[in-house]
């Protein structure tokens, strides 16, 4: 019943808008007080779910906003995010093809991509222990910049 170009657009904005307060604040290290966090938590879950039931994917820039707003160290942002992504996704991709949605193509197309994923995972795990917390939280900031426009232009 929504329009889901307008849908993508309000999240384009919102991401954009947030983009720019954590990349103003990527060098301040205040963070969500704790009375917040259930709420958040709660808040974040839900809309996740939502955007993720609406466009069948792509919540991870929401996922991305929360853990930026509690501030966590990269590394146990990067081994959060990466467990969201792969859980996720291996529901989703479960879920799809118990509904029957996939081709044999697919599936061949998804076991193949596995590979890439560690690969990737692997690349990023080496990367991050170069990265300066700030250089990351600024990295962070443009990252969701970048899927805001991305976003509006789609």
């Amino acid at each position: 019943m929504l329009d889901e170009h307008e849908l993508r657009r309000g999240l384009g904005v919102f991401l954009i808008l947030y983009s720019i307060y954590a990349l103003a604040t990527a060098k301040v290290s205040r963070t969500v007080s704790a009375r917040w966090r259930g709420p958040l938590a709660a808040g974040t879950g839900i809309v996740g779910g939502l955007l993720g039931t609406i466009f069948g994917a792509g919540v991870g820039p929401i996922y991305v906003v929360y853990f930026n707003a509690l501030r966590l160290e990269r590394e146990i942002f990067r081994v959060t995010m990466s467990s969201v992504v792969l859980l996720g996704g291996a529901a989703r991709i479960a879920g799809y093809a118990s509904f029957g949605f996939y081709q044999w193509s697919s599936i061949a197309l998804i076991a193949i991509g596995l590979p890439l994923v560690v690969i990737g995972s692997w690349l990023g795990d080496r990367l991050i222990r170069w990265l300066d917390p700030h250089v990351f939280s600024w990295l962070v900031g443009g990252l969701i910049l970048l899927s805001g426009v991305g976003l509006l232009v789609k």
